[in-house]
């Protein structure tokens, strides 16, 4: 038999919270961190926040592009049908 440190309800608990979650490991280069997290020291917001603030703002943005280049075609006028 294990010996945990937590109960099992806890450990239910902790499990139920992070079946709630998707996890994402992001990688940056060397130093990038740094630029982010003095970023965020101004902003007031945690790593979490912002990166999903960043990530949501660009597919809202994205989204608008796409919608504008794939507009239809106007509709002919009745002298160009003709």
């Amino acid at each position: 038999m294990t010996d945990y440190k937590t109960s099992e309800a806890q450990r239910s608990a902790i499990k139920k919270y992070q079946d709630k979650l998707d996890a994402v490991t992001v990688r940056f280069p060397s130093g990038f961190k740094s630029v982010i997290t003095e970023h965020i020291s101004y902003t007031g917001e945690s790593l979490v926040k912002f990166l999903q603030r960043a990530i949501e703002e660009t597919i809202q943005r994205d989204r608008e592009r796409m919608r504008q280049s794939f507009k239809p075609a106007p509709k002919p006028t009745e002298t160009e049908e003709e």
